[in-house]
């Protein structure tokens, strides 16, 4: 499967998702992006910096979206401070840190768009650990990578409802 038809297909299973499975989605997927930059974050992020990423990150499901909004943006404004550190930062911060902000703009509209986007955003950070370590991967070929293929059918899974239908994988 081409990338662009990758995408598509996000697309228009975030558009046709129920409420419910777009939210368990998107936090299951936030959960999975933390996980893949937490040695990043560690390395690159100052101990406030640290705790206002944990609170966002604590609050997701509970706490009410404009506050959330407000500790990630005194995040941002830490962050990027000095401009230089931050385009440099490792990318699996940055995918972690648009999921976040697309997950409190869903919050705020309920627009699936902001849905696709955070799976996009996974797509990219599995995309960042593989390219150039699989065979036959590549734009043309996104599913040829056993990581993308797992990632593409917990997504169809999560947003469709369903099992993938055996179809799609080609």
């Amino acid at each position: 499967m081409r990338y662009s038809d990758f995408e598509d297909l996000i697309h228009r299973m975030a558009a046709s998702a129920s409420p419910a499975a777009c939210r368990f989605f998107a936090l299951d997927t936030l959960s999975r992006l933390d996980s893949c930059a937490r040695e990043a974050i560690s390395e690159e992020f100052t101990e406030g910096e640290k705790a206002l990423l944990d609170e966002v990150l604590g609050g997701l499901e509970q706490k009410p979206a404009e506050i959330l909004k407000q500790k990630f943006q005194n995040l941002d404004d830490s962050l990027h401070r000095d401009a230089i550190r931050a385009i440099e930062f490792d990318p699996k911060i940055t995918d972690l840190l648009c999921a976040i902000d697309n997950w409190l703009a869903y919050r705020s509209t309920s627009d699936p768009e902001h849905i696709a986007h955070i799976a996009i955003n996974m797509v990219n950070a599995i995309d960042y650990d593989i390219v150039g370590t699989v065979g036959g991967y590549s734009i043309e070929n996104v599913l040829a990578a056993p990581e993308m293929l797992a990632e593409h059918e917990r997504q169809w899974r999560l947003l469709a409802g369903s099992p993938m239908p055996r179809t799609t994988k080609s």
